[in-house]
């Protein structure tokens, strides 16, 4: 299985500390990237 961390940033998390949604897909797309890297 592919497992990359993902440390969230300051300005991805709300006043709770909660997850914006608008950043999950930046997420993925870097994991998408190295992914590539990795077994391309």
């Amino acid at each position: 299985m592919f497992k990359e961390i993902i440390q969230p940033r300051f300005n991805e998390t709300d006043a709770s500390g909660h997850i914006n949604n608008t950043v999950l897909t930046a997420w993925f797309e870097g994991a998408h990237d190295l992914f590539q890297i990795i077994y391309t």
